[in-house]
């Protein structure tokens, strides 16, 4: 028990001496904290005043306009401001004095031309100590008209002190001249006010501007210097002059006046020709009222519009009609426009010819040479050329034969003149194969074959067939009998082949010319025709034999008047018949005539017989009623059963 109680004891103890030494932690840091922070406000105080020191040096630097080292410490040496130079580094055209100072008081400044560094080390050949003004000048040793730029570089020395090194570009160019500054805004009258820029391609210049009518100039108090980049307000009718200053030379001045009019109108463009309907084609030209405006137009429908780069501008052109549209204009002046307004133009021109009075091409016939158009049409017909196509040449040439050639394909070349005040369309009746352009009478498609806007050739082709020709053959004796009694008349007819054949150049017939009955003397046919009638009264019994002689002919449409039918030569043809004469005569007893039968209609089936002439139907129905009977027996005999 006493060992425990120990424990218990030693382990409070323990405690209690760690929660003392716990407690003396904190006012020792708080103490450290304290020391710490004296001396931090200590050291602020310190940099505190010198930084004060180095604004006041900054200030005095300021003031002075010149570059100065940093100021040194109470350990460090005296600084010395570095030279400056008068004039400035520029482009000159001129030769210059160029005159070194230093603010720096009590200081020996040194210098050097040739771009080398200057220091006043006499083992330095090349810097000069500076005790005058001393000039520089362009490249005379070359050419004095050749640009020269010579590099100035200075240092000033006060005792054992020097300053930093200021360098100095001079060049001296001749020929120097100044570009004359532009204005971001036309000078114009406008309808809104106007922010304007100004700029200048001569590099490194000084811009000087007035908007009060007076010169620009450097030393006046009217003059603004411009800023790169700056808007120049234009809220009123206002005069803006600029001049670009550089070195000795300045430029030519801008003077824009610029005019602010709230109530400036753009008139709308109108056209030299009237809209409306036309039947060729048109040219027009475009005019405004405002004086100055630019006019924009399109034809295709389209809006134009110059700021999005739609339609064309109008420069005093024509502007062609050829097919309906739409010319659409709009009218710019400055920073205002009319707004948009459209001319709507029909162009209604000969869409589809018709020609008449031309036949198909038949050989033999004269090509006709003349046609004719609707009535109506706003065409007329000028003149016809046939022209033909030989073998498989493509090539068509004119014709060259007084007639049509069987077997042949002829073109008539047709003329059509479009009437005063009317076009051909070249979209429908341009050279080739067009659907606008008829030719009655013909089956074969249709062409242009020549295309101007006030005239057109038209052609289709037309072949002809081959000569209808006549075969011996068809050669016919017609309406003879096989038997006549004695002193009757025979009469018959005579068919020639050909028959049906035209009268053109070329085709065949037969004619009958004369026919003979047995011995008999021949008799001429008193006919030009391909068929005849002839009869002949035969007075005796007997047999006898007609011939019939035909004559060939050949159509000639170049002989006579017109044209005739002629006998060709040595082309004959005899066709024959035979018949027979009895030797009653037309009034004795009447040729036995068998009887006609009699006609078997649909009833004969019923009346068909047996072999033994009994006839069918009765017979059938004699086994009917027996049948029957026996039926009706046998039924009786069973029923007593």
């Amino acid at each position: 028990m006493k060992k425990m109680m120990k424990k218990i004891m030693s382990y409070m103890l323990i405690t209690a001496v760690l929660i003392t030494n716990l407690a003396l932690v904190p006012v020792a840091a708080s103490q450290e904290n304290a020391a710490e922070k004296s001396d931090e406000v200590q050291e602020t105080s310190k940099e505190n005043a010198d930084a004060g020191d180095l604004d006041k040096a900054e200030k005095k630097n300021m003031e002075d306009k010149s570059n100065t080292v940093p100021a040194a410490k109470n350990n460090q040496a005296t600084a010395v401001n570095a030279p400056t130079a008068t004039p400035e580094s520029a482009t000159y055209k001129n030769e210059q004095t160029i005159k070194l100072e230093c603010s720096t008081p009590n200081t020996e400044i040194y210098y050097t031309t040739d771009g080398s560094e200057p220091s006043n080390d006499p083992a330095n050949t090349s810097a000069k100590k500076y005790d005058a003004e001393f000039k520089v000048t362009a490249n005379t040793t070359v050419n004095p008209t050749v640009a020269a730029t010579t590099t100035v570089k200075a240092v000033a020395y006060d005792q054992g002190n020097k300053s930093e090194v200021a360098i100095f570009e001079y060049t001296i160019d001749p020929n120097y001249v100044i570009a004359k500054p532009a204005a971001s805004v036309e000078p114009d009258t406008y309808k809104n006010p106007k922010k304007v820029t100004l700029s200048c391609e001569t590099k490194n210049v000084k811009i000087y501007y007035t908007v009060d009518n007076s010169i620009p100039d450097p030393k006046s108090p009217d003059s603004v210097l411009y800023t790169e980049g700056t808007e120049i307000d234009i809220d009123n009718t206002t005069t803006l002059k600029a001049i670009a200053f550089g070195g000795d030379v300045k430029s030519e001045m801008l003077e824009a006046t610029y005019t602010i009019d709230p109530n400036l109108v753009v008139e709308k463009p109108t056209t030299f020709l009237a809209e409306g309907t036309y039947h060729e084609d048109q040219e027009t030209t475009l005019l405004c009222g405002t004086a100055g405006a630019e006019v924009y137009y399109t034809t295709d429908g389209s809006d134009p519009d110059r700021d999005k780069g739609v339609g064309k501008k109008y420069n005093n052109e024509k502007i062609p009609l050829t097919e309906t549209m739409q010319l659409k204009a709009i009218a710019y002046f400055s920073d205002t426009n009319s707004g948009v307004v459209s001319f709507n133009f029909t162009i209604e021109k000969i869409r589809a010819v018709t020609v008449k009075g031309v036949t198909a091409a038949v050989s033999g016939e004269k090509p006709i040479s003349k046609a004719n158009v609707p009535k109506d049409a706003n065409y007329e017909f000028v003149r016809m050329e046939w022209m033909e196509k030989v073998g498989e040449s493509k090539t068509l040439q004119p014709m060259s034969t007084e007639r049509f050639q069987p077997n042949m394909s002829y073109y008539p070349y047709i003329t059509l003149r479009a009437k005063a005040g009317y076009q051909f369309d070249q979209t429908t009746l341009d050279v080739g194969w067009r659907t606008g352009v008829t030719i009655e009478g013909f089956d074969g498609k249709s062409s242009v074959m020549k295309f101007q806007d006030d005239e057109i050739v038209v052609a289709s082709v037309y072949p002809t067939g081959a000569v209808k020709t006549a075969s011996a053959d068809d050669n016919k004796i017609t309406g003879i009998k096989s038997t006549y009694a004695k002193n009757a008349t025979v009469t018959f007819n005579a068919i020639g082949a050909g028959s049906a054949n035209e009268e053109i150049h070329g085709n065949e017939r037969y004619i009958p010319v004369e026919y003979q009955v047995g011995s008999s003397d021949a008799v001429k046919l008193k006919t030009n025709k391909t068929s005849a009638t002839g009869s002949y009264k035969v007075k005796s019994a007997g047999k006898y034999t007609m011939k019939v002689t035909f004559q060939k002919q050949v159509y000639d449409a170049d002989a006579g008047d017109g044209g005739e039918w002629k006998d060709v030569a040595d082309e004959i043809d005899v066709k024959s018949t035979s018949f027979k004469v009895t030797s009653k005569s037309p009034g004795g007893t009447p040729t036995r005539r068998t009887a006609k039968p009699t006609k078997t209609s649909s009833t004969r089936a019923k009346n068909a017989r047996t072999a033994d002439e009994t006839p069918i139907g009765t017979m059938a129905a004699v086994c009917l009623l027996a049948g029957t009977a026996a039926v009706v027996m046998t039924v009786r005999r069973r029923k007593n059963r």
